[in-house]
């Protein structure tokens, strides 16, 4: 029992990291700009490694190799949900008609751009269940791969 309790606290650690200190500019652009995911990195990692070292662990490696994976997950899950949000306004207007009634590849692609923007614009994510799906699945990665070097480091 005694093992669970600092992996706890590194748990509570990260969650502090990779929520309570990620500001709303982060959230919205890790996937995209390099610098925002850095920064949420650097929380990220301070956390962990300042937390793991109170306990007297050697918490820094586990804070680095932990804060690479977290940046390639964080860097391309939000590209798959884009990716995923394109693809259903793609099948939707793919159903609909051209013009002339018929149905145009381009016609498809240019009206899942634009639906892609708008839904960009509105941020309709309370909506999209697609949205919180991609959250669970983000946390489940960060989870699992945090427990594997705790496992990896201490154990």
């Amino acid at each position: 029992m005694t093992i669970l309790i600092p992996f706890m606290v590194i748990l509570i650690a990260e969650y502090v990291g990779d929520f309570l200190l990620q500001s709303r500019e982060m959230a919205l652009n890790k996937s995209k700009n390099i610098h925002c995911l850095m920064r949420h990195l650097i929380a990220i990692f301070c956390c962990i490694a300042i937390t793991g070292t109170g306990l007297g662990l050697p918490a820094v490696y586990l804070a680095a190799c932990y804060v690479v994976i977290h940046g390639v997950q964080d860097w391309y899950i939000w590209k798959g949900y884009k990716y995923l949000i394109y693809k259903r306004f793609k099948n939707k207007a793919e159903n609909e008609k051209d013009i002339d009634g018929l149905y145009s590849e381009d016609f498809s692609h240019n009206q899942s751009i634009q639906y892609c923007e708008l839904f960009e614009k509105d941020r309709d994510y309370a909506e999209d269940k697609l949205f919180y799906d991609t959250i669970g699945l983000d946390r489940t990665m960060h989870v699992i791969t945090l427990t594997l070097l705790y496992g990896v480091f201490f154990l």
